[in-house]
């Protein structure tokens, strides 16, 4: 319960960051072509931010990890 707790506290912050990373990603100047791959990599780093959170909250659970460290690396990690 306590790392749910914590992951709620942590997701605003989470979320944040994913803003700023879309923004990066998307952000680019129209002009300079390769859209597809700035597209690509931004849907890269969106499941690559996704599949680390999950696994630091699996590391959380199974007390491999301190349950705040746990919850807020994503976070951290994003900003």
């Amino acid at each position: 319960h306590k790392l749910h707790w914590y992951v709620t506290l942590a997701s605003p912050v989470l979320l944040i960051g994913m803003i700023f990373l879309g923004a990066a990603f998307s952000l680019r100047m129209p002009r300079r072509g390769r859209i597809s791959v700035f597209a690509v990599a931004g849907v890269f780093a969106g499941f690559l931010i996704y599949f680390l959170s999950d696994l630091t909250y699996a590391f959380g659970l199974s007390g491999s990890l301190p349950v705040a460290l746990a919850a807020f690396t994503p976070a951290i990690v994003v900003l």
